[in-house]
């Protein structure tokens, strides 16, 4: 993830079994979605988006730890998290 900026560092899934990252890069402009286990194996990338979301707003985790939500620009998102 060279290059990249942390936006959400280190949030714990309800299970404490993994851990989402959520970056913004600013050339070229984008946002990823990482996750990993609890111990930091793992890591791969759930999505980018090819904006950078600047108003990136409450990430967490959806009750059952399925999916992530996210806020941006008055939108609600969800995202798988597998």
């Amino acid at each position: 993830m060279l290059g990249w900026d942390t936006l959400f560092a280190g949030i714990v899934a309800p299970d404490r079994t993994h851990i989402l990252f959520v970056t913004i890069r600013d050339k070229p402009s984008s946002t990823g979605f990482w996750l990993s286990a609890i111990d930091g194996s793992d890591m791969h990338c759930l999505g980018v988006t090819s904006k950078q979301l600047s108003k990136l707003s409450e990430v967490k985790w959806v009750p059952g730890g399925t999916k992530v939500s996210f806020a941006c620009e008055g939108k609600i998102y969800a995202l798988p998290a597998n």
